[in-house]
């Protein structure tokens, strides 16, 4: 999964460098370590300098969309 996160961050970089300021959101679901992955996404994209907001909860797939579209975002994930 680091691995991963480490392509999406490379494309936002080279194809999204407007947007990459805003940062990503990174979501998860109830499913087992799902929050722990999210945790670890998120790592990732700090690591690149890509601000990540990481839900404080489980959120369904609509709210990310809907976050990533307000807030101008450089993508989303869950």
């Amino acid at each position: 999964m680091r691995k991963v996160t480490q392509g999406i961050s490379n494309f936002i970089l080279k194809n999204e460098k407007a947007k990459a300021k805003n940062g990503v959101i990174v979501g998860y679901d109830t499913r087992f370590l799902s929050e722990k992955y999210a945790a670890a996404c998120a790592e990732v994209l700090s690591a690149n300098g890509i601000r990540a907001l990481l839900t404080d909860r489980d959120a369904p797939t609509p709210l990310i969309s809907y976050e990533i579209i307000k807030r101008k975002l450089a993508g989303g994930s869950t």
